[in-house]
This record gives C-alpha cells, sequence and structure tokens, in this order.
C-alpha cells in the first residue's frame, strides 16, 4: 500500500486520546497533529522536531522491544515447524539489540 500524503492526520478516537484533550488541548496537538508528516524532508522544523521526540524510547523500551523481537521470532519459527532458538541464542540477540542501542 503506497503512502498517501495528508495535511492532517486521519481523525481517530480512543479514550487515551479524549483524556489528552480533554486535559490540554495543546499536548493533543503536539503528540497527535504536529509530529504528522514529520518524517519528511519537506516538513516543518517544528513538526520534524516534534515526530523525533516523539519516537524516542528509554532503555527499558529498548530491552522489551528486543524482548518481544526475540519472543515474535520464536513463534515464528514454530509456525514453520522449525526448531525453536536456544536460551543462550536468545539471549545474544536481546543483547546484541542492547549494545546497537547504546553504541
Amino acid at each position: 500500500m503506497a503512502y498517501n500524503f495528508t495535511e492532517y492526520p486521519e481523525f481517530s478516537w480512543s479514550l487515551s486520546r479524549d483524556r489528552v484533550f480533554s486535559s490540554c488541548k495543546r499536548r493533543y496537538y503536539y503528540q497527535y497533529y504536529l509530529p504528522h508528516n514529520g518524517w519528511l524532508s519537506t516538513a516543518s522544523h517544528a513538526a520534524q522536531l516534534a515526530y523525533r521526540l516523539k519516537q524516542m524510547m528509554n532503555l527499558n523500551c529498548h530491552v522489551g522491544q528486543a524482548i518481544h523481537d526475540v519472543a515474535k521470532d520464536a513463534v515464528l519459527r514454530v509456525m514453520r515447524k522449525e526448531s525453536p532458538a536456544s536460551q543462550e541464542q536468545c539471549a545474544c540477540v536481546v543483547l546484541h539489540q542492547i549494545q546497537q542501542t547504546i553504541d
């Protein structure tokens, strides 16, 4: 599916979005509207910065993502009827991903 440029993000609603909107309209704008299209080189500096800040993760999130990736790989291996990776191999993959994050 090709990317379809839109000036504003498609409207969506959730309880968490509603809470943000109700508590602070400016925070809602910064969180959901300003970063939209911030990945484009033609976007404003503010949109690019907001997008980069929104994409940042702390170390705990990186560890969780690495573990999630290993678990997903394990499930896919089982679905393909392949032998699962050993505990040591899984730990090495997680440590490698964390090391890449730190470097």
